[in-house]
């Protein structure tokens, strides 16, 4: 995670007092942990669908007493089901089925928007790692994304990165992180 690291988001976060952070596809915490670290007064607020990952999201919270809020759903273009794939066990990295098309390694969850859970929040920081459902989530951010200052989105494919892109418009500047993951923030 401190791969992540730039120093436009590092700086406003350490300087902030309460700032909120989004953590979507928080898997097991680490990038929740991270900004707990650099600014325990933040509030953060993490989407994990998977009930393994929440449970030990729950657990990390009780242990560091972090300020963070679970949200036990998926989030996308719109509120609803969706199958959500995991082909270790429901344990690590999974990702949401293409309609129809569960694997032997779903499980169906809860799908909301992060407009319906962030409304009329200001964000600080969101960082977003949904395994190829980038666009699908951002679909359902629109007001939210007009309150966000720092994103850090993982594309893993130029298509993916260039369609993220895209769907943000031209206020946003990129700048590449790692391999796959990008980092906007506004003009």
């Amino acid at each position: 995670e401190r791969e992540l690291h730039h120093g436009k988001w590092l700086r406003a976060l350490k300087t902030a007092k309460h700032p909120l952070v989004v953590d979507v596809g928080a898997n097991a915490g680490v990038f929740s942990h991270l900004i707990f670290g650099l600014n325990p007064s933040a509030e953060i607020i993490a989407f994990e669908p998977l009930p393994v990952m929440h449970a030990r999201l729950e657990s990390l919270k009780k242990r560091t007493g972090m300020g963070l809020k679970l949200i036990p759903q998926a989030v996308g273009r719109n509120a609803g089901e969706a199958w959500l794939e995991s082909p270790h066990g429901y344990d690590g990295i999974s990702r949401i089925c293409e309609p129809g098309r569960p694997s032997n390694h779903a499980i169906r969850v809860d799908v909301t928007t992060l407009d319906r859970e962030l409304a009329g929040r200001e964000i600080l920081l969101m960082k977003m790692d949904v395994e190829g459902y980038e666009c699908e989530a951002l679909a359902g951010a629109g007001q939210t994304l007009a309150r966000t200052q720092f994103l850090i989105i993982e594309a893993q494919t130029d298509k993916q990165r260039d369609a993220v892109t895209q769907i943000l418009g031209n206020g946003w500047m990129r700048h590449k992180l790692t391999p796959c993951d990008y980092f906007f923030y506004r003009v």
